[in-house]
């Protein structure tokens, strides 16, 4: 491999969306389907309806209501977290916990202390 060339991985990182709001509708899949290396492969909200009207439009097979059902898939590398924002931090925390890759919508966490300890502890102290 010569410098300035990336290897693409054999297989895609799966992604799951957590959050099918339209922030993850009109930026985050629309980026993600730029990119061969990575592809969604599931969507999370609290919204049953959402859910499925995403699966459809995305072309997504899991639809999932619960954040544990994404963070405990094993076919699942990494999340994005597009939900309200006093939700991030937990959410944060359960995927790291479960060693999943997190792209988190801002803020991490609505005070200061608690974004620092989910980004300065290592897992299972959080």
């Amino acid at each position: 491999m010569s410098n300035g060339e990336l290897k693409l991985r054999e297989k895609p990182v799966r992604i799951a969306i957590i959050g099918a709001g339209a922030v993850s509708d009109y930026h985050h899949v629309p980026g993600i389907g730029l990119d061969p290396r990575a592809k969604v492969v599931a969507v999370c909200d609290k919204d049953t309806q959402l859910v499925a009207e995403r699966q459809e439009q995305w072309g997504v097979a899991k639809g999932a209501l619960e954040v544990d059902e994404i963070v405990e898939d094993p076919e699942i590398d990494a999340v994005i977290i597009a939900t309200p924002n006093f939700t991030h931090r937990s959410i944060a925390i359960l995927a790291a916990q479960a060693g999943k890759h997190i792209l988190c919508e801002k803020p991490l966490g609505s005070m200061r202390p608690r974004p620092r300890k989910c980004t300065w502890r290592p897992i299972g102290q959080a």
